[in-house]
């Protein structure tokens, strides 16, 4: 079991080198992993995940009551994951509710998700967030989830996000059993398609009681 409460983060590598997540790395681990009550500020990585990387991990997985401030990926043509938070394949059980994302970025032309992405994810809850001012190269300027089994993203803000290509608020492609409810999407932008959502290739998809205004997109 890992639990991290009550702790700040300032540009900083905790848990394993700054390449793969600029403060906490967990992979392989069927454990509880819970974060709670923290804060990651300027954090950095190289490849995907600005704060945490969270990939292979079965076990009760919780970020809650956090905040991700200025937490940011490098800038290059290969693929970036997740400003604040990378799930990547082979996780499930995941909570992430009761979070703020200000002004994440991840960096480069192939980037996905300015706050969260979350890739070959299964039961995945994302909930309650509040998310601005987060930027991607491509797609998805707050959410990115993609190839997941069994996911819910209910109550979350996101406001002034931004991307170049697809999706200026969320991403959602390749999703099987998904509860999109109670959203409020705001101000977001992308250069391409999807000012406020891009949703593609969904099976048993559910939107209910979910707000967009002012999202803008090129095509």
């Amino acid at each position: 079991m890992l639990k991290i409460q009550k702790s700040l983060a300032i540009y900083s590598n905790l848990v394993y080198i700054v390449v793969y997540t600029g403060a906490i790395y967990v992979a392989s681990s069927t454990s509880l992993f819970h974060v709670t009550q923290s804060t990651f500020r300027d954090n950095y990585a190289i490849v995907s995940g600005g704060a945490l990387y969270i990939s292979d991990t079965t076990g009760d997985i919780l970020v809650s009551y956090s905040s991700f401030l200025r937490c940011t990926t490098g800038d290059s043509t290969a693929h970036r994951y997740g400003g604040g938070i990378a799930v990547m394949s082979g996780s499930s059980n995941l909570t992430i509710i009761s979070n703020t994302f200000t002004a994440c970025v991840v960096g480069g032309t192939s980037s996905f998700g300015g706050a969260i992405a979350v890739l070959g994810a299964t039961d995945t809850t994302i909930a309650n967030n509040t998310i601005s001012s987060c930027t991607v190269g491509y797609a998805g300027g707050g959410l990115y989830v993609r190839s997941s089994t069994t996911v819910a993203l209910m109550d979350n803000n996101i406001s002034s996000c931004s991307s170049n290509d697809r999706a200026g608020c969320v991403y959602l492609s390749t999703l099987t059993d998904i509860l999109f409810a109670g959203n409020a999407l705001y101000s977001c932008r992308t250069g391409g398609h999807g000012g406020g959502i891009y949703a593609s290739v969904l099976s048993n998809a559910t939107f209910v009681n979910n707000i967009m205004s002012d999202c803008v997109a090129v095509y």
